[in-house]
């Protein structure tokens, strides 16, 4: 499996010396075999995974909770170590286009990630249930992002009319939209192996690197005059 990131490959904990104390076994080595699981592209199955660990199901529901509560954590782990990748890869000083230049490469990451996309292939309604609705991986996404974008308010190189936690979880919804894959359709393509202007976007959108339709345009509704609207990040109105 190719390297494209940490949401694929990157550094996945491995069972720690001691993870096993005894016939006990910590959550964290559960955790480790299950994410092994997901980064070669295999279903999480609990049966198997308690068979492999030498424990009951009982045990391993008791350790992590049901199926979903497991992939959750799985996921979201993997969401930080792609996230703090994308961040320790930018190059942009610092200030707006340093959060777009984080976010960018962040996102190519995730389409980019094999597992993500075995995953959305396999099981589609885990995959919109787990990592686009509320949950485990939109507060880690949205707690890192709102640091990045503290720290640059602090900093003074970003000024926003918002606060640092409610334009964090307006770009999460934002980069929901990017990687929305729907059952029965092709997983995303990285920009650089997407056929120029097929969707009429940008080479480096993430939005077409996602596979959506540029936006239709619409028509100005007759005696409309549409409101000047303030920029989030700058207060500055376009």
């Amino acid at each position: 499996m190719r390297d494209t990131g940490v949401m694929d490959t990157g550094t996945p904990p491995r069972a720690a010396d001691g993870a096993r104390l005894g016939t006990a076994l910590t959550r964290r080595a559960v955790i480790n075999a299950a994410t092994q699981a997901y980064l070669r592209g295999e279903a999480v199955d609990m049966s198997a995974l308690a068979a492999q660990l030498g424990i009951g199901r009982s045990t391993l529901y008791r350790l992590v909770g049901n199926r979903d509560d497991l992939l959750g954590v799985v996921l979201a782990e993997a969401t930080e170590r792609t996230f703090r990748r994308a961040a320790a890869g930018a190059t942009a000083e610092g200030g707006v286009d340093l959060v777009l230049d984080v976010i960018n490469r962040f996102m190519h990451a995730v389409i980019d990630a094999e597992p993500l996309q075995a995953l959305c292939k396999r099981e589609p309604l885990v995959f919109i249930r787990l990592a686009l609705l509320p949950g485990a991986v939109e507060q880690i996404a949205a707690k890192l992002i709102a640091e990045m974008l503290q720290t640059e308010a602090t900093s003074g190189r970003l000024e926003a009319s918002l606060s640092a936690t409610t334009l964090s979880q307006a770009i999460v919804r934002m980069c929901d939209a990017c990687t929305g894959w729907r059952p029965n359709r092709p997983a995303p393509v990285s920009p650089d192996r997407h056929p120029r202007g097929r969707s009429g976007r940008p080479e480096n959108d993430p939005l077409r690197t996602a596979g959506l339709p540029a936006a239709p345009r619409r028509r100005p509704v007759r005696g409309h005059r549409p409101r000047s609207m303030a920029s989030p990040l700058t207060g500055h109105v376009d």
